[in-house]
């Protein structure tokens, strides 16, 4: 009965610990976290999206919090229900820092999620520049696509993120690749009424 009992309690006590690790990130406390990480709380475990503690911090932008859970060895391509990583979370949200702090760790630049979007994509659909230049300079695959054959350019260039495109023309991307419609990042930029990025496509010599 004993036994059980201390079962029971040393249960809840993890349970307590991952609950407070969790809030302690959502509110942005490095030395909560780093605290609670010392006193054992299970750093890679999971909600019932299958997020994990990285992922949150990667959703909030704290990086502080998210290089403390890397320290500690958080697993940096752990993937929730829709197969995302943290780094395609914090790339989702813009938040370069947490971005840099997981590519520099050796998060996977150039994983898919379950729809075949690479990180870079997701970043350029969402029109964050400065994620998107982390992700060139680390390596991604710039022409890599989705299971319809888009591209990271034909999603900038459809969602009208000017600077995306730009930095993905500088980066040597294929302007004239086409999808599985036939489709170029320049006719979709097009037909979108996005001038800039058309422009942009133009001037790098896009076949019209």
């Amino acid at each position: 009965m004993q036994d059980a009992k201390r079962a029971a309690e040393l249960c809840q006590l993890v349970a307590d610990q991952h609950t407070s690790l969790e809030f302690a990130i959502i509110g942005g406390d490095e030395l909560r976290v780093r605290a609670l990480i010392e006193a054992g709380a299970n750093i890679n475990a999971t909600n019932k999206g299958g997020g994990t503690a990285l992922m949150i911090a990667s959703t909030r932008g704290h990086e502080p919090c998210a290089r403390a859970l890397i320290e500690a060895g958080a697993n940096i391509n752990a993937t929730q229900e829709r197969g995302r990583t943290a780094l395609m979370i914090a790339s989702t949200m813009g938040h370069e820092p947490c971005a840099r702090a997981l590519i520099e760790a050796g998060a996977n630049i150039n994983a898919t999620e379950k729809v075949g979007w690479t990180t870079l994509i997701i970043a350029s659909a969402e029109g964050h520049e400065p994620c998107v230049r982390a992700l060139i300079e680390a390596g991604a695959n710039i022409n890599a696509t989705e299971k319809d054959g888009g591209t990271a350019l034909m999603f900038a260039s459809s969602n009208g993120h000017e600077p995306c495109a730009r930095a993905l023309i500088e980066a040597g991307d294929n302007i004239n690749a086409t999808d599985k419609r036939g489709r170029t990042a320049l006719w979709i930029a097009s037909t979108r009424g996005h001038e800039p990025c058309a422009c942009a496509l133009i001037e790098a010599g896009a076949k019209r």
